[in-house]
């Protein structure tokens, strides 16, 4: 499973992205990672992903930050990994993206998430 993300900001070190599933487990994908860092350029979110998110701008393919309890009410995350995610493959997913400050700004240009099969 992969999530593409094209997101443009003005310093990634305040975004937060979160994917619900159906299960509603919620994953947390990116977690203020990139410092004054800008944007993500098709940046790929996978469950076989083994960088580990750093330095923006993050193009490339990238293990999900897996931080548990951040996002808000709804959305806090409650999954650990991927697989998590799996018990019920159809129904809503939902992409939820928080930008911590103010100041800057951003825009989500695109998103799309693919299931592999096995």
């Amino acid at each position: 499973m992969r999530v593409t993300i094209n997101l443009s900001h003005t310093y990634m070190g305040d975004i937060g992205i979160n994917l619900k599933a159906p299960n509603d487990k919620v994953l947390n994908l990116f977690n203020l990672h990139g410092g004054s860092g800008d944007n993500m350029v098709n940046t790929v979110i996978s469950s076989q992903g083994t960088n580990a998110l750093s330095n923006a701008p993050f193009t490339g393919t990238f293990r999900a930050a897996g931080s548990l309890n951040v996002g808000p009410t709804g959305y806090k995350s409650n999954a650990a990994t991927f697989a998590d995610l799996y018990s019920v493959p159809s129904g809503t997913w939902i992409l939820f993206l928080r930008d911590t400050v103010s100041v800057d700004v951003g825009r989500l240009t695109r998103w799309d998430i693919t299931f592999d099969s096995c």
